[in-house]
């Protein structure tokens, strides 16, 4: 696509792709600043994948975490 995430442009592609909306997204992340925070900000949903058990972060917040 030439863009890589957090870029808007990329997650707009995606929403446009597939002819939906945002809030019928839900992406899966393991790194809070661009899996996480990228997409929220095109205000899709968000499950972030804490593997490694980082710590919570003060300014992102996902919708959901596992591990």
């Amino acid at each position: 696509m030439g863009y890589y995430k957090p870029h808007l442009l990329l997650f707009n592609t995606i929403i446009n792709k597939f002819g939906t909306t945002p809030q019928n997204i839900i992406h899966i992340g393991d790194k809070l600043e661009t899996d996480i925070k990228g997409v929220q900000d095109c205000g899709f949903h968000t499950i972030w994948f804490n593997e490694f058990n980082h710590p919570k972060s003060d300014k992102i917040h996902p919708d959901y975490e596992i591990s």
